[in-house]
């Protein structure tokens, strides 16, 4: 195993001084979470229970929708307790990993404490000093994070949780091309040799639904250029997961520097930013487009948020308030990174002529 270093082991030092005492713990990350969050959760989870003894429950609120996310959580062997169905206060302590209390991706009520935060992202304001608090916005992936911390208890994940952290870092940090730090890559080469290659090449390539391609379909249909930007609307969807992996589509499409993605879930707009400027403080932006409507952030090349919509109005009168809202946000989001709003061009032209008669057979 990798020598830890000393902050590694001065940052698991302090956690277990803090765990010290409780029996019972629930680890909980974003809604509908990703590869990062669920390998964070299975990873803080066996650091709890090997080295404080405590009992873990892992939650999250809201299917895991992506076949591929869904095909990792299974290979794992982990199961997530519904975060909104739980009894929170029952539990001696409760942790956030991969997310915060007052994120809008993550179901947290405001009047239960979270006692320990776990994160790479920003640091949000729910995050207080009496918590036991470890974010590091410098890394690419919270999996980073949750593996220094078993190389500093001395654990040795075994080859489902390996291959877990390194698809974690994987899909984070798009195979350490995006936000990628010297901590990142560290990790990922002590995961490596440790991990299933097999079965994570055959979670990446698992079998999409057909409706996963009407999406895809709907995505294409949308997306309009102005410049070099790409703006896409998918409308009703499950689940936000579907709208980072969309802008990381149209992001590599030739010319483009900025993508926007937004679609409808329930009741909330949500969004994802992408740039492929590295100082493009995509998080900044994205807490800019939502400030008087949602909640937005993220990193430098990519973020999120979502926006409320309000649901005391008649269904006519909230479809226009929808209308007007996603209109305000392409909008905005034009007038922030600087580029005219001309009229788009589509990225695939609508048909102009009309299809072929069939032949007479």
């Amino acid at each position: 195993m990798a020598k830890a270093s000393d902050r590694a082991r001065t940052r698991l030092a302090r956690l277990l001084h803090f765990v010290r005492g409780h029996r019972t713990a629930v680890v909980a990350v974003q809604d509908h979470p990703d590869p990062d969050g669920i390998a964070c959760a299975a990873a803080l989870k066996l650091l709890l229970s090997e080295k404080a003894r405590l009992d873990v429950t892992l939650a999250a609120t809201g299917e895991v929708v992506r076949v591929e996310n869904r095909a990792a959580l299974q290979f794992l062997g982990e199961t997530l307790a519904d975060t909104a169905s739980l009894d929170l206060a029952a539990f001696d302590l409760r942790a956030l990993v991969d997310t915060q209390p007052g994120f809008g991706n993550c179901f947290w009520p405001d009047d239960v404490e979270a006692h320990i935060v776990i994160d790479h992202h920003p640091r949000g304001p729910r995050v207080t000093s009496d918590q036991f608090t470890d974010i590091r916005t410098d890394y690419g992936a919270a999996s980073t994070i949750l593996t220094e911390y078993l190389q500093a208890a001395d654990i040795e994940p075994n080859v489902q949780l390996a291959t877990a952290l390194l698809y974690g870092i994987k899909t984070d940090t798009q195979n350490l091309s995006r936000g990628a730090s010297d901590a990142d890559t560290d990790a990922f080469l002590y995961l490596y040799p440790r991990a299933n290659h097999r079965a994570l090449a055959k979670i990446e390539r698992e079998r999409l639904p057909r409706d996963y391609f009407a999406t895809l379909a709907r995505a294409l249909a949308d997306c309009r250029i102005y410049g070099n930007v790409a703006i896409c609307n998918l409308g009703t969807i499950p689940a936000p997961d579907i709208l980072g992996e969309m802008a990381d589509f149209f992001l590599r499409i030739q010319g483009i520097r900025w993508v926007l993605v937004h679609g409808l879930v329930e009741s909330r707009l949500h969004l994802s930013v992408r740039t492929d400027l590295r100082q493009g403080k995509a998080g900044d932006l994205a807490a800019a487009l939502l400030d008087d409507i949602g909640s937005g952030g993220g990193h430098g090349m990519l973020a999120g948020g979502q926006a409320h919509l309000p649901t005391d109005v008649d269904d006519d009168g909230e479809t226009d308030t929808l209308e007007e809202t996603v209109r305000e946000i392409e909008l905005r989001f034009l007038r922030l990174i600087e580029v005219p709003t001309r009229t788009p061009e589509r990225l695939i032209p609508k048909a102009t002529a009309d299809p072929p008669e069939e032949a007479d057979t």
